[in-house]
């Protein structure tokens, strides 16, 4: 629902409509019957009619002609339009009629496409048409992975989890969180350039398409990827004119002639292919073999020469690459002719440039490209007079973005550039790259905190595959530069939902060695944030390392955020009266020197550790400081965790609905998914505090999706306690122990210290009549781990009366016995109990 506007999107989640029905609600706008809408959905037609009666109830509508009227209205013009992120067609698609519709059939029948054959030869051009032209049978949208911009040993699936928009999940595979993102999603998912990530690509593609139906993979590769049920289909070069052709009615109709002539006239509009030049024209795409690279090369020279003089400077550099390099396919040997010609043609300058060019990985500005290649031998003003001829002739490609272009080179071209840098100038272009891209990371850092974060996380997101690169060389022959970009990329992974980016690259910079102290600190904090609300044991030793090592740095402002970090850690980890000094420390520091969004971020999460009426307080004024500071995305979440505390701990739904509204329509404004599913989950819990169990439980298992997406740990376990009432109040307690068996295995992950005792209490219950002996160790554990009372909605009146039952029916022996037991055992012991009960009850341990 995060696409839609902020009204309707607070309209659809009061009425409780979930993201299947939202699903339906849009086939029903397009007037699909329910037949239809199951195909497209892959769904039964019961359920799909039951998902109609629902949405009827909950919109309030009397037919289902006024519930079409009514979601057109909501939805506006997106109720119909697939989800995308294609990018825009800059040129024309030219020709491959035959090939477009061969191959739209195959995927039709198919769930693994893989368009194979050499470089150039257009795969990428057909696949991308095929998915714009068969974008309306897919109802989850056709998705673009590039694997191009990839290192080898880098995580496609990682790849494919970005192009989906989904999130990493720290403490699972990046192939386990593909798979569980996209199960019973109708979607296409492009994979483009996967042949130098062959073994990688066909693993991670087997596992999706063996758990994932009904999505469907189209690939691109110099090679089949040889997975089961893999059909292949060879890309060929362009139709060429016959041998000795020449009338220009035969010769217009060839695709390689066509698409030369589109692109020429694209650089010089009175270029035509006539009577007098169609034969010469005929010999030249024979000559370039039809390959759509080299066409679009050739192109525009077509404005400096004719095609007899084209046709005669190709002979003897054609002649000389096909008795060299044996090895190679032929069309690779042309195609690299025909990447060394236009090279050949350039000036010592041209050629200069564009080698350097090739560092980049992805796209890059002007400002880069200025930076990061100029030296003695070029300077910025030759740049910006050379990048525009390097555009000219096809060999640098624009990519307009927003005000400004962005500028790449193609694979093929790269690769070439990249043979061609010296030892020497490449150490130079890759110390400078890696330079550049960090003053990027520290320009925007500071930038992260306020009303233009927006704008920079999108900037940093374009730079995304150089900032990797930087890392990656960074890591291997500058470790402080590594340091500094941890330091500087934190915040951006944090609200990019890029959180186990960011726990791999901060171990992995603290690793690679020393680094100025500073640097070593901001990095500490960086992996002890990332980890802190999944793995919270994991960050402690992070945490301690920063504050021995700011108190020893004297820096007082890195000394307060490494407080604040200890005490945010203990304070996971279950020792609260160790973290209120740090904190308190931390925040009067803060304070002296008027650092309000400093101030803000340590109320925050102190306001976590407090009492509910000073909790929500301290809450209450880092709301107002950051909506002083204009950061949109923390005043929402300042928002949901008031409201989360005041229906949580007090049981005030009234106070906490409209808190939990706001959170919502800051966060839908500011895009971020793991903010709604938090503002979504509150009202969940407004509405089973409110008796609403079926409605809550519905947003719940919505909510519960997305916190596994994005991999909150602490927000899945509460989802699945509030699911488990929910289960228990209905009256299903075979739900109900799966639910929170669940929960109590992710609460133990993630040590989630107030969701542990709550949970226990419930499984004894439970297992009171199952289980006796496990029901009193249950009870005992949740006493062990209590940190103070217990909410009072989330009490169970019934406890005490039911442990003098327990008492009363077991041995005296055998009760001290478990309890001892109880106020002992480790959640991995409990975890085993656990599952040991549920086996013999009968009753399903947890799934996931």
């Amino acid at each position: 629902m995060a696409q839609l506007g902020d009204d309707a999107t607070l309209q659809l989640v009061r009425a409780g409509v979930t993201r299947r029905e939202l699903d339906v609600l849009r086939c029903l706008v397009e007037r699909l019957s329910n037949r239809e809408v199951a195909e497209r959905l892959s769904v039964s037609v019961r359920t799909v009619e039951s998902h109609v009666s629902a949405l009827l109830a909950k919109l309030g509508a009397g037919s289902r002609g006024e519930l079409a009227a009514l979601g057109a209205a909501l939805l506006g013009d997106r109720a119909a339009r697939p989800a995308t992120n294609l990018p825009s067609r800059l040129t024309s698609f030219v020709g491959r009629a035959r090939e477009l519709e061969e191959v739209a059939g195959l995927l039709g029948s198919g769930r693994l496409l893989t368009l194979t054959g050499p470089a150039g030869t257009g795969k990428t051009r057909l696949a991308l048409e095929v998915a714009r032209t068969t974008a309306d049978r897919y109802a989850d949208g056709v998705w673009l992975a590039e694997l191009a911009p990839l290192p080898e040993g880098s995580a496609v699936a990682d790849r494919l989890l970005a192009a989906l928009g989904g999130q990493q999940v720290p403490g699972r595979s990046p192939v386990e969180t593909l798979v569980a993102f996209v199960v019973g999603r109708r979607a296409l998912l492009v994979v483009d350039n996967c042949e130098h990530l062959l073994a990688e690509a066909a693993t991670v593609v087997r596992a999706l398409l063996d758990a994932a139906a009904p999505v469907k993979v189209l690939a691109t590769s110099r090679e089949p990827l040889g997975s089961p049920g893999e059909v292949v289909y060879r890309v060929d070069p362009l139709p060429v004119p016959g041998q000795g052709a020449s009338d220009l009615d035969g010769v217009v109709q060839s695709d390689a002639v066509r698409l030369l002539a589109d692109r020429a006239r694209a650089a010089s509009p009175r270029f035509r292919v006539t009577a007098a030049n169609a034969a010469a024209v005929a010999q030249l795409c024979r000559r370039l073999d039809g390959l759509p690279l080299a066409l679009e090369l050739t192109a525009p020279r077509l404005r400096t020469f004719t095609p007899d003089q084209l046709t005669g400077l190709l002979d003897d550099r054609f002649q000389l690459l096909a008795s060299g390099g044996p090895a190679l396919p032929a069309r690779h040997r042309t195609l690299r002719g025909a990447i060394e010609w236009s090279y050949d043609l350039l000036g010592e300058p041209e050629r200069r440039l564009f080698t350097r060019l090739a560092v980049f990985a992805g796209s890059f500005s002007l400002a880069a490209a200025e930076a990061v290649c100029t030296d003695q031998a070029l300077a910025r003003s030759d740049v910006l007079e050379l990048l525009p001829r390097l555009v000219d002739r096809s060999l640098v490609v624009v990519d307009p973005v927003g005000a400004s272009n962005r500028y790449r080179l193609l694979e093929s071209l790269r690769s070439f550039a990249r043979e061609r840098l010296g030892e020497a100038t490449g150490r130079s272009l890759w110390r400078r790259h890696a330079g550049w891209f960090v003053r990027v990371a520290e320009e925007a850092e500071p930038h992260l905190r306020g009303p233009d974060a927006a704008g920079w996380i999108a900037t940093l997101r374009q730079d995304h595959d150089n900032l990797v690169q930087a890392l990656e060389w960074s890591l291997d022959n500058e470790p402080a530069v590594a340091l500094r970009l941890v330091g500087a990329l934190w915040q951006f992974w944090e609200d990019a939902d890029l959180r186990r980016s960011a726990i791999l690259w901060a171990e992995g910079a603290l690793a690679a060695g020393t680094g100025p102290p500073p640097a070593r600190v901001t990095a500490l904090l960086a992996a002890s944030q990332a980890l802190r609300p999944w793995e919270a044991k994991r960050a402690a030793p992070l945490a301690e390392e920063a504050l021995t090592l700011a108190e020893r740095l004297g820096d007082q402002q890195l000394l307060a955020r490494a407080r604040r970090e200890v005490a945010a850690v203990r304070a996971y980890n279950g020792d609260v009266d160790g973290a209120v000094q740090p904190f308190e420390a931390a925040l009067a520091h803060f304070r002296s020197v008027g650092d309000r969004w400093q101030t803000a971020t340590t109320l925050q999460t102190l306001g976590l550790v407090k009492d509910p009426a000073e909790g929500l307080t301290l809450l209450g004024e880092a709301h107002r400081l950051f909506t002083l500071e204009r950061d949109l995305l923390r005043v929402a979440n300042c928002a949901y965790l008031m409201a989360a505390r005041l229906v949580r701990e007090l049981g005030d739904a009234g106070r906490a609905e409209p808190l939990a509204a706001e959170a919502l329509r800051l966060s839908v404004r500011q895009g971020s998914e793991h903010e709604q599913a938090h503002a979504r989950s509150a009202l969940a819990e407004v509405w089973l505090a409110r008796g609403e169990d079926a409605r809550a439980a519905e947003l719940g298992r919505d909510c519960l999706a997305a916190f596994r997406r994005v991999g909150d740990h602490r927000c899945e376990g509460l989802m699945l306690l509030l699911l488990g009432r929910a289960a228990e109040r209905a009256g299903a307690a075979v739900d109900a122990l799966a639910y929170l068996r669940e929960a109590l295995g992710v609460a133990a992950l993630a040590a989630h210290a107030h969701t542990v005792p709550v949970v226990l209490d419930r499984l004894a219950g439970l297992l009171a009549d199952r289980d006796p002996p496990v029901a009193v160790l249950l009870h005992a554990a949740a006493d062990a781990r209590q940190l103070g009372s217990q909410p009072a909605h989330l009490q169970d009146p019934g406890r005490g009366e039911r442990l003098e039952a327990l008492r009363r029916a077991a041995d005296p022996d055998a009760f001290e016995v478990a309890w001892r037991r109880g106020l002992q055992a480790s959640l991995d012991e409990l975890l085993g109990t656990l599952d040991g009960a549920l086996d013999r009850t009968g009753s399903p341990a947890a799934s996931g």
